[in-house]
């Protein structure tokens, strides 16, 4: 949980590393408020709100947040630096993920068991399905792949149903529109 001016949000950490991560996530598309880095690099307790959370906690970069973990026995709360505020363009995702380090998430949560997530770049025009089973042969057992769209079926569900619905209403208007026509053209043919 992040805590900030008697706000509460749920949130999921991801941890990153963001000197590795930069060849694979275009950073510099995401970020609404650009990340302090200097102050990273001196404080490893910074985190990377999403937009919509840092709208509800009304944070901006520079500004401290507290995170909540409650475990069995007792609750801690440490202060995070908001060192910068993304949007990926999804309000749920935007609303629910925060990022911190990598290494402060290990040792934050090191009580639990961690399954760790690796993202890869694919070259343009590769199919991501034949990537996907590529690396489902080559991994085996050893690890779960699964593509994005996967992990995010609800939003194309969402968006099928969207494409249906103004395909419905786009033919109802087609229709309205050739009836008018029609009825014009019986009413001038009368006179």
């Amino acid at each position: 949980m992040v805590i900030r001016n008697g706000a509460v949000g749920g949130v999921v950490f991801q941890g990153v590393d963001y000197e590795s991560s930069l060849p694979v996530t275009p950073w510099e598309e995401v970020w609404v408020e650009k990340p302090l880095l200097e102050v990273q690099k001196k404080n490893p307790h910074w985190i990377w709100l999403g937009k919509q959370l840092a709208e509800k906690l009304q944070a901006h970069a520079g500004d401290t947040v507290n995170v909540l973990i409650a475990e069995e026995r007792e609750r801690r709360v440490i202060p995070f630096t908001v060192t910068a505020v993304t949007k990926f363009g999804i309000y749920d995702h935007d609303l629910h993920h925060a990022r911190i380090d990598l290494a402060v998430l290990r040792d934050l949560f090191h009580r639990t068991r961690q399954e760790p997530m690796y993202r890869i770049k694919t070259t343009e025009g590769e199919s991501l399905g034949a990537v996907a089973e590529r690396l489902k042969t080559a991994l085996g057992t050893r690890a779960h792949v699964r593509q994005w769209s996967e992990m995010n079926q609800n939003i194309f569900t969402a968006v099928e149903h969207q494409k249906r619905m103004l395909f419905l209403i786009l033919e109802i208007i087609v229709a309205l529109a050739a009836m008018n026509v029609v009825n014009l053209l019986m009413m001038s043919s009368h006179h």
